[in-house]
């Protein structure tokens, strides 16, 4: 889908795709597919529910124990809006989901709700195309901040007569998550639903909310035993006598406790039920409650002669560390136990896995994921498959690391890594041989890390490893690096310590005779396919233990730049990632030349490129230091820090940082014209480009500011400001005396479309 911005044709799709690649709908098809029949319909007549609806402005929170039903209920009410709104555009409905399965922060979720209202209403890229170039270029992801002031704008916009958000599941968030998404999604302008289970701390935070509870009807049981009759044959007649199907009713309304889940899985269990005898007995022993619940369908599981498997693939779902699909699920559980080779004449049938697992496993075709029925089943689960593996985390870091080594991934080829680069650096392109390689690739370092003991086939792995492809933890790729890089990437120092400290660990004569203990050729400072050693990819990562063993190892180079790029001193890295331990370690080792990269870029400038500004101050308070103490008198040191500082200055503003900038305009003797030759402009013209406007007051406050200082072809910040349609900015300056641009710069740059703003060099 298309649209046009000031006569620019703008592909929704592709800003929405970039704003979010979490698609909520999806989610919702598939709760509502697991809907049975009319069930939860009586919200839509709740008091409560069409007070909030008609309103102009409300939170409607609903809560429930575990298993109540309240995602199918949340997903009722936005089916239900998203009825209304079909009828009508000045209706706006956004909603989210948040599972403990794939945990989500707050800007990922308030960029999913995004995506959903430009999908919705094309309209609306008039709010939000601005924010999207300025990550786009630079590669960056927007904050919470510009993520709450876009949705506001949109929101108090006359585009909408009403709009509704809703976020089920509150709870399954990890704790500062909710209260950040509360605190978020309160303060704007919306009709807010929320459902959760019963959060008395963050309750007390939103007085004004009304709270409704949500709990299992008696015709909702009804009508869930009506939809098993319906597929079951056999129970459709041993219920056919009313007096009989009302006690059942009865019954499980009273033991299910009012959990929908526990009903359901209470129902699953008396499908095998021959005649109205054993049906009667099945009945009056129906465990209560949601623990007796889950013991006895285990005892079902149990009962199978293929039991090993539902509980392997079971243990799988309790401890992976993102959700699965259902191939992924599959292949990997379809390995030898011993050797944890793949073999495909194990692969199951997903039907069939579901059924081994007795309703304890369900699967969601739109989004193609499978998931434990509930959180409350992993409460369960975990200790109860404990008894038999104790170490879960070293049986699937094994399973892992071993389908790494089968494709070969320990020895990729170097060209490799141009393509990777060439494809946005994420390499999802290039794990697509097998459903389960890229959980095997994302998640075994984690998962060996949390083995009570590095697992065989990971230490087999790493020491294998020539030319393995090495990420961030958020799948960004940094280089191709051997076994000592990938051993510092993802932080096993006690493997490092062993390498390079081996008589503080004394060799395993069990172990040395199956594994080669140390890799050949070891050297700590050999480089990585982009330059970068050990120390440099470890202080990237942010791993502190690491760093600290590394800096301990003899012979370690902690100046050392790379033989490809002059970014990759460790720390320059370190404050490019904004890791103030790591920052404070090597300062306390390296000199000053150390604290620059070369080619006009330093950790400084570096650090306040991302906005790091506790980094920042660390590293001014070193620098200033460090010239009071030994520059002598030359003032060549003083001159270099303040030219830095006004390249900092300028990439502070324009990625939007005002701490930072605040922090740097405390300089003494700072150039706050600075001009920077790399972007041509100075931090005045960035703010004036793109705001907030609350960033050119800060820097209008400097008494030496330059308001009509001109890039080389003329252009100033007012020119910027009004080429950006930053007109509340544009007053501002000529309320401070700025000069009206000429004729040529409004002919040739604010009015010519051809030109982009950010081109005035």
């Amino acid at each position: 889908m298309c649209t046009y911005l000031n006569d620019d044709l703008i592909d929704v799709a592709v800003v929405a795709e970039a704003l979010s690649i979490i698609n909520f709908r999806n989610f919702l098809v598939d709760h509502l597919r697991k809907r049975v029949g009319k069930t939860g319909r009586w919200v839509i007549s709740e008091p409560k529910f069409s007070k909030w609806r008609q309103g102009p402005r409300g939170i409607l929170w609903g809560t429930g124990m575990p298993g109540a039903g309240k995602t199918i209920l949340a997903s009722i009410i936005i089916e239900y809006l998203m009825e209304l709104a079909k009828s009508n555009q000045r209706i706006c409905v956004a909603f989210a989901f948040s599972r403990y399965t794939d945990p989500l922060t707050v800007e990922e979720i308030l960029a999913g709700l995004l995506r959903q209202i430009l999908e919705d209403h094309p309209q609306t890229i008039v709010y939000i195309q601005r924010m999207h170039d300025h990550h786009s270029i630079r590669k960056t992801r927007p904050s919470k901040q510009e993520l709450i002031g876009v949705l506001e704008a949109i929101f108090t916009s006359n585009l909408f007569d009403q709009r509704f958000c809703s976020l089920d599941g509150l709870d399954e968030a990890k704790s500062i998550t909710q209260f950040e998404l509360l605190e978020a999604l309160s303060q704007l302008p919306v009709n807010l639903l929320i459902t959760s289970r019963p959060l008395h701390l963050l309750e007390g935070n939103i007085p004004t909310a009304d709270h409704f509870s949500i709990i299992l009807q008696d015709a909702d049981i009804e009508r869930l035993i009506e939809e098993r009759v319906r597929q079951i044959p056999t129970l459709a007649s041993l219920l056919a006598r009313d007096e009989f199907k009302k006690w059942v009713v009865k019954t499980v309304v009273e033991k299910s406790s009012g959990m929908f889940l526990v009903a359901s899985l209470q129902l699953d269990s008396l499908v095998e039920c021959v005649d109205i005898r054993e049906l009667r007995q099945a009945v009056e022993t129906l465990p209560v409650g949601v623990e007796a619940m889950y013991q006895a369908t285990m005892l079902r599981v149990e009962a199978h002669r293929q039991a090993a498997k539902a509980k392997h693939a079971l243990t799988w779902l309790v401890h992976a560390l993102e959700s699965l699909t259902m191939d992924g699920l599959r292949y990997a559980i379809a390995v030898d136990r011993e050797t944890f080779e793949f073999e495909p004449e194990l692969l199951i049938n997903g039907g069939t896995l579901l059924s081994l697992c007795c309703g304890l496993v369900t699967y969601e075709p739109e989004s193609d994921l499978v998931r434990l029925v509930h959180y409350t089943a992993k409460d369960f689960l975990e200790p109860y498959l404990k008894h038999e593996d104790p170490d879960p985390h070293a049986m699937i870091a094994s399973t892992c690391a071993t389908r790494l080594l089968q494709f070969n991934l320990n020895d990729v080829p170097v060209d490799m890594a141009a393509h990777i680069k060439n494809d946005g650096y994420r390499l999802d392109n290039f794990l697509y041989e097998d459903p389960f390689l890229p959980y095997s690739f994302h998640q075994w370092a984690k998962h060996s890390n949390f083995s009570a003991a590095l697992p065989a086939p990971a230490r087999d792995l790493i020491l294998r490893s020539s030319s393995f492809p090495i990420c961030t933890e958020d799948q960004y790729f940094i280089c191709l690096g051997t076994s000592v890089h990938v051993a510092a990437a993802y932080n096993f120092h006690p493997l490092l310590e062993e390498w390079f400290h081996p008589s503080r660990h004394p060799a395993d004569k069990v172990q040395s005779q199956l594994l080669p203990m140390y890799p050949q050729g070891v050297d700590i400072n050999t480089d990585a396919s982009d330059g970068s050693t050990a120390l440099a990819i470890a202080a990237y990562c942010g791993h502190v233990d690491t760093v600290k063993l590394l800096l301990t190892v003899e012979g370690i180079d902690v100046e050392a730049c790379g033989t490809c790029e002059p970014g990759r001193k460790p720390l320059v890295r370190a404050a490019t990632a904004g890791h103030l331990d790591i920052v404070e370690m090597l300062l306390a080792v390296v000199g000053m030349d150390h604290t620059s990269a070369g080619l006009g870029s330093s950790a400084l400038i570096s650090a306040s490129c991302g906005g790091h500004v506790e980094v920042v101050s660390t590293l001014l308070r070193f620098k200033i230091a460090y010239i009071e103490k030994f520059s002598q008198g030359d003032p060549s040191e003083e001159v270099s820090l303040i030219r830095e500082c006004g390249e900092a200055l300028v990439l502070a503003a324009r990625n939007k940082y005002q701490d930072t900038i605040k922090t740097i305009l405390g300089v003494k003797g700072i150039n706050v014209n600075y001009h920077s030759p790399m972007y041509g402009r100075t931090a005045l013209m960035f703010a004036s480009m793109q705001g907030p406007k609350s960033t050119v007051e800060i820097l209008l406050r400097c008494k030496d500011i330059a308001i009509d200082h001109p890039s080389p072809t003329g252009i100033t910040a007012l020119a910027c400001a009004l080429k950006s349609g930053q007109h509340n900015i544009a007053e501002l300056l000529r309320l401070h005396g700025a000069e009206e641009p000429s004729a040529d710069v409004f002919r040739s740059y604010i009015h010519n479309h051809s030109v982009k703003p950010w081109d005035i060099t």
